[in-house]
């Protein structure tokens, strides 16, 4: 709850950080006084009735609410006592009743960032988070806003962009909003200069015991416009306080008319169970994804992954283990398994608090189901950097670097570079443009520039390649 609802309407963002910054009372209303026979100000007896020191403890919460109740009818055109109100109805759970005050006190006083907020996640609590993302996307990027402010409007820290609306757990179960439900659908148009990511070679030398031989290849890159299309869905379910389950469904593919042969389509199905609070939280996840495509033989890949995140100090880190089963359809000799532990953090910067630097490590072995695998077991290292803010009003821009290693563990083939073990280095650019398209009337609608290069080096040429793209479409989530 933001408690910013309560202040006057005529305070500017310096006084909402005053009032933000209060400290809650852990005291007792005063009783309600005797209806005086004479008429009294209703201005001074709706602030009277509003709570001077934000009430701490549930119990002094719900006696200000049940005091509040009894003045409701002489203060209903009292814009600061109706955001109080809503307030303290949002923060006990009452997330339908807030609504109906707070959307009236948005009316009264439609100038009053707290009143503003607490309406917008009244609405993202009841399954509807479009305005405080829009809220959020139009305040985030004022230097001047308040922390405690800027804490409630800051989306939370997740290794992905695709939450669910938030579930507030605070009310008795039949008070509860414990069901939400979110979609995202995006369509992107662009070109991409090595399609199938193969190499650029004009020869091919092979290892025999008469000598080395040079054979003439023809190995150029498929080069054309395709179109990326990606839909997810998904529910989430809070059965108890600090517990979220969610279950969800993503498909992506990928469509080129002039290169028809490497279009490529994924399934994937996620179920998620979230257990913590704002400051840590601990996640098991599992997913199966199905992938095919022309050039591409099908395969299956299930998921295993378990995390801890805490946050502290403007920053989130976080742990994770990840455990991957990868099935061919008939190369069965290509099955394997992948464990990989990761470390990462996120910090606001301090110079800029509306960007955010994340910076992750990673490290693991993926090991052939077959003996019979070229190379056999590979060790697995990764890290990254990403900073992602505002650039020009609601504009947000995302950069990503990320860098991986790849080694076997026995000599690839006899007839490539006498049996050398091969070694595979990837770099990866990206950078992203968002631009939010509310305005036009379409809520959740955006607009997205993407661009990305990908460079693999490896002792045995024929599986370097390099590969940029660029991407312009629309994303509209709900």
């Amino acid at each position: 709850m933001v408690r910013a609802a309560a202040a006057v309407s005529t305070l500017g963002l310096a006084s909402i950080s005053a009032v933000l910054a209060q400290t809650p009372a852990q005291v007792a209303p005063e009783p309600a006084a005797a209806p005086s026979p004479q008429a009294a100000d209703p201005r001074s007896e709706c602030a009277r009735l509003a709570p001077a020191a934000w009430p701490g403890g549930t119990a002094t919460r719900r006696l200000h609410i049940a005091r509040m109740r009894l003045g409701l009818r002489a203060c209903i055109g009292d814009a600061d006592f109706l955001a109080a109100f809503g307030g303290l109805l949002l923060e006990d759970g009452e997330h339908a009743e807030a609504l109906t005050w707070l959307e009236r006190a948005v009316l009264l006083d439609p100038g009053n960032l707290g009143v503003q907020a607490d309406h917008a996640l009244a609405l993202d609590a009841l399954g509807e988070p479009a305005a405080l993302r829009e809220l959020a996307a139009r305040l985030l990027v004022r230097s001047d806003l308040p922390a405690a402010l800027r804490a409630k409007l800051s989306p939370p820290d997740d290794a992905s962009r695709f939450q669910l609306p938030q579930a507030r757990l605070g009310a008795p179960l039949a008070q509860r909003q414990t069901w939400g439900f979110q979609g995202e659908v995006q369509l992107q148009l662009g070109y991409e200069s090595n399609l199938d990511r193969s190499p650029s070679l004009t020869e091919l030398t092979l290892s025999i015991p008469e000598g080395p031989l040079v054979l003439p290849v023809i190995s150029t890159p498929r080069k054309a416009a395709a179109s990326l299309a990606s839909a997810a869905l998904q529910l989430g379910y809070a059965p108890v306080a600090g517990v979220v389950l969610r279950s969800g469904l993503n498909m992506n593919s990928r469509r080129s008319l002039a290169e028809p042969e490497t279009d490529w389509r994924q399934v994937q199905w996620v179920q998620q169970l979230a257990i913590g609070g704002k400051s840590w939280s601990g996640l098991l996840d599992g997913s199966a994804s199905w992938v095919s495509g022309p050039l591409n033989e099908p395969y299956r890949l299930l998921r295993l992954g378990a995390a801890l995140d805490a946050a502290s100090n403007g920053c989130r880190g976080r742990l994770s283990y990840v455990h991957e089963q990868r099935e061919q359809a008939q190369s069965t000799q290509l099955d394997a398994s992948t464990s990989v532990w990761a470390a990462d953090i996120r910090c606001a910067l301090p110079f800029a608090p509306t960007w955010a630097l994340s910076a992750a490590y990673s490290q693991g072995q993926d090991r052939p189901e077959s003996a019979t695998r070229p190379g056999g077991m590979q060790r697995l290292q990764g890290a990254g950097l990403r900073l992602a803010g505002p650039v020009a009003g609601r504009t947000q821009l995302d950069l990503g670097l990320r860098l991986s290693r790849v080694k076997d563990e026995t000599g690839f083939s006899a007839l490539l570079e006498q049996n050398a073990v091969r070694w595979l280095r990837l770099h990866q650019f990206s950078a992203e443009l968002q631009q939010p398209l509310d305005d036009f009337g379409w809520k959740g609608l955006s607009a997205t520039l993407q661009w990305q290069q990908v460079n693999q080096e490896s002792n045995l040429k024929l599986f370097s390649y390099r590969a940029d793209s660029v991407y312009a479409g629309l994303r509209w989530a709900w």
